[in-house]
C-alpha cells in the first residue's frame, strides 16, 4: 500500500501544474511570522488536534471490535463501514459550506466528532448497532474535517498566499499527525487492554479543536450564531 502510495504521488507531482503565475519573492516556505495573526494561530490548533485525534478511530476500531468479542469478518469490515460514511463527508458539507460558512460548517462537524465518540463510542462495549452507527457518523464527521481544514486556511489569506499558509500550519499539524496513534496505542497498553482511556483522549483532542474552532469564529464574526463565517 505504502509503495502504490508513492508511485500515486510522484504521478500526481509530476502533472500538477500552477493555476496563478508565482509572484516575485514568493515563497511556500513555512513563515512562523503569521501566526502573529491570532485567528490563524486558533485555526492551526484547531487543525493540530483534529488530527491529534481523528485517524485514532480509523485505527483502532476494528482492533477495539475483536477486544469486545466481535467476529472478525465485521470487525475489519468497520473501516470499509467509516469510509462510507466518509465518501459523503468529504464533500457533502463543501456544499453547506458555501452558503453557512466554512468554519460553521467545521465547527458543526467536529462537535458531531466529539458527541459520537464521547457518547457512541465510549459506551458502546459489544454493540454492534452502537459501533455500527458510530463508524458511520463519526466516518462523515472526520472526512468533514479533512475536506474543510484547506478551506477553513484559505479563508484567512488572499490566492497568492494559501501555499505559504497552509505550509505554515500543516508544519505546525504535522506533529499531531505523526504522534496521535502511537500514542493512543501506548494508551492502550498502559490499560491493559482497555480502551476508555484511548476513546477519552480522542474526546478531549475533539474538544481542544472546538473550542479552537469557535474561538477563531468568534474573533472574526463575533457571538452572533447567525453569523456566516
Amino acid at each position: 500500500m505504502g509503495f502504490i502510495m508513492l508511485f500515486l504521488v510522484i504521478i500526481a507531482n509530476l502533472l500538477i501544474r500552477s493555476r496563478l503565475k508565482p509572484k516575485k519573492g514568493a515563497s511556500v516556505l513555512p513563515d512562523f511570522t503569521i501566526f502573529s495573526d491570532l485567528t490563524f494561530s486558533l485555526t492551526t490548533a484547531g487543525t493540530f488536534f483534529t488530527e491529534f485525534g481523528l485517524f485514532i478511530p480509523l485505527t483502532y476500531i476494528s482492533s477495539y471490535a475483536l477486544a469486545h468479542g466481535l467476529p472478525m469478518a465485521f470487525s475489519y469490515q468497520l473501516v470499509a463501514i467509516l469510509n462510507v460514511g466518509s465518501f459523503f463527508g468529504r464533500w457533502l458539507p463543501g456544499y453547506v459550506a458555501d452558503r453557512l460558512g466554512r468554519f460553521n460548517t467545521m465547527i458543526f462537524t467536529v462537535a458531531l466528532c466529539l458527541i459520537t465518540t464521547l457518547g457512541l463510542w465510549l459506551p458502546a462495549g459489544n454493540s454492534v448497532p452502537m459501533i455500527v452507527v458510530y463508524a458511520v457518523i463519526f466516518g462523515f464527521g472526520s472526512g468533514s474535517n479533512i475536506s474543510l481544514t484547506p478551506v477553513c486556511v484559505g479563508q484567512l489569506c488572499d490566492t497568492n498566499e494559501y501555499g505559504r499558509y497552509y505550509a505554515t500550519c500543516y508544519t505546525i499539524v504535522s506533529f499531531s499527525t505523526l504522534t496521535g496513534v502511537p500514542i493512543a496505542g501506548e494508551i492502550v497498553e498502559a490499560q491493559k487492554g482497555s480502551y476508555q482511556g484511548l476513546i477519552l483522549f480522542t474526546g478531549m483532542c475533539y474538544v481542544g479543536a472546538l473550542a479552537s474552532f469557535l474561538a477563531a469564529r468568534v474573533l472574526k464574526a463575533g457571538w452572533r450564531p447567525t453569523a456566516i463565517y
